[in-house]
């Protein structure tokens, strides 16, 4: 990956000069991006609990999102794991893994909370169309994955199940390597009239906290290459084309030469044994 320079007072409108974002993946319409491994991120050890992450597509978001910031679309990281019940490590590509044991996790759980300036984004468009893309590797299934989901980005949680910008990315408890995408034409049912219900889960290891009552244990490990959420109209894309684009980016960020290829991880057998 090459190097971008900012030319103040620099303004290039022809087409033979293509934008050049602050990573291949973005787009015009990009919102929220997370990926460990990335200069932005700035991580060179797992997240604490309550550690305020930047958001790769900060610049596109604040461009976006009236009054926002790139400083205030950061993540913040949750993690209430304790007694070895949920354990995170840097891959050798620097991807973050959350080994979850498959038994009784007693409410515990750790998330990527998304940016209150993203929440508001959607409570004041909830009828725009987004397009949803994770890059990841499902390290030990789950023993039960029944009503199970890993990322709302937007939830009501009054109904979340009925009232979300819902992703359920592991649609099946299958392990390996991922590319998922999912299309929500607009948010189901409503934001809520007290903004404080209004949430959001980017990512989560251990259980959506929307969700707990459906399946609080049990969970699936995962290493989280990639989450990204975008605004389909603002990118000038379909999401066909977004999904062509976005599928096309995974595949070589794997091969021989990509960013995460050979990339390695401890079993989640060694970091969260079987309970």
């Amino acid at each position: 990956m090459g190097n971008k320079y900012v030319l103040d007072g620099a303004s290039f409108t022809d087409e033979k000069f293509p934008k050049i974002y602050d990573d291949e993946r973005l787009t015009d319409g990009s919102l929220l991006m997370f990926d460990a491994s990335h200069s932005i991120s700035g991580l060179s050890s797992v997240p604490a609990h309550g550690a305020m992450i930047p958001n790769i597509a900060g610049n596109t978001a604040a461009a976006l999102i009236d009054g926002a910031t790139p400083e205030n679309t950061a993540f913040e990281m949750f993690n209430t794991f304790t007694g070895g019940r949920g354990v995170f490590e840097l891959t050798t590509k620097g991807a973050l893994h959350g080994a979850v044991i498959n038994g009784a996790q007693n409410g515990e759980r750790a998330y990527l909370k998304s940016p209150g300036s993203f929440i508001d984004y959607i409570t004041n468009n909830p009828d725009r169309d987004y397009a949803l893309f994770i890059w990841a590797n499902v390290t030990r299934v789950a023993t039960n994955a029944s009503n199970y989901y890993d990322s709302i980005p937007f939830f009501n949680a009054a109904a979340a199940s009925s009232n979300s910008l819902l992703a359920s990315f592991l649609s099946n408890n299958a392990g390996g390597q991922r590319f998922e995408k999912n299309a929500p034409n607009g948010m189901s049912g409503s934001p809520n009239s007290n903004a404080g219900l209004n949430r959001g889960d980017l990512f989560a290891w251990g259980n959506i906290s929307a969700y707990d009552s459906l399946n609080s244990d049990n969970a699936r490990s995962v290493v989280l290459y990639c989450v990204h959420v975008i605004d389909v109209a603002a990118s000038g894309m379909t999401f066909a084309e977004l999904s062509a684009r976005d599928a096309e980016l995974y595949a070589a960020a794997f091969a021989p030469g990509g960013r995460y290829y050979n990339d390695s991880y401890t079993s989640a057998d060694i970091l969260a044994p079987e309970s």
